[in-house]
């Protein structure tokens, strides 16, 4: 490799770090903000002005893709760059109604739900296990055309995510995860017996006597 050839790339390479760095703080400010109500005033480019989607919008703003494990549902903001946010159980997408608004000026932001929660509607033989989610991410993402991605990632969202980036490095850019969950500890033992009776109807029983009087 020539002089020339290292004196072109090494400044693009360190134009791209620069870029995927600018994008995770701006997801920290944004995911802070959000907890703490924060607007966007006064943080420059970290946060941009749009306001959150209300769960009617977000709605409406639904899309599907059909793959390999039927119809999978997901949020899209944004041009540029592809990111996938992946949300916690028992929630969907929806999750990241916030944080979509406020970085689709950076990013193509993509919000999918998992096999079995949210409005994706999975093959009824389909397994709901980590690792098969973390295949079906990429099947979206190939449906998408999108080659390469920065994976921000919540509770057991996070699981998926580490298996996503270990069985497809090549597609993995950066990876953001926030109080997550591992695949060994998902779901972490403190949650099994509430697992069963939601798995058994006990807690749906349970909740609807309250609702009912």
């Amino acid at each position: 490799m020539t002089p020339q050839v290292i004196a072109r790339i090494v400044p693009t390479r360190q134009r791209a770090y620069m870029h995927r760095r600018g994008f995770l703080g701006a997801v920290g400010v944004t995911l802070i903000g959000s907890r703490s109500g924060i607007s966007g005033h006064g943080s420059g480019e970290a946060q941009e002005t749009g306001r959150a989607l209300d769960a009617q919008a977000f709605h409406a703003a639904r899309q599907h893709a059909d793959t390999r494990f039927e119809r999978i549902a997901y949020v899209e903001r944004g041009r540029g760059a592809g990111a996938l946010f992946l949300h916690g159980f028992p929630l969907n997408g929806y999750q990241w109604r916030g944080a979509l608004e406020r970085l689709a000026h950076r990013r193509r932001c993509i919000a999918p739900d998992f096999l079995g929660l949210g409005y994706t509607q999975p093959a009824r033989d389909a397994s709901l296990a980590p690792e098969n989610q973390a295949e079906m991410l990429v099947t979206l993402l190939d449906k998408l055309g999108v080659a390469t991605i920065d994976v921000v990632a919540n509770d057991s969202g996070g699981a998926v995510a580490q298996l996503l980036a270990v069985r497809h490095p090549d597609r993995v850019r950066t990876l953001l995860l926030t109080n997550c969950d591992t695949e060994l500890d998902s779901p972490p033992a403190g949650t099994q017996a509430g697992d069963r009776a939601g798995a058994s109807g006990t807690l749906r029983r349970a909740l609807a006597r309250p609702l009912g009087s």
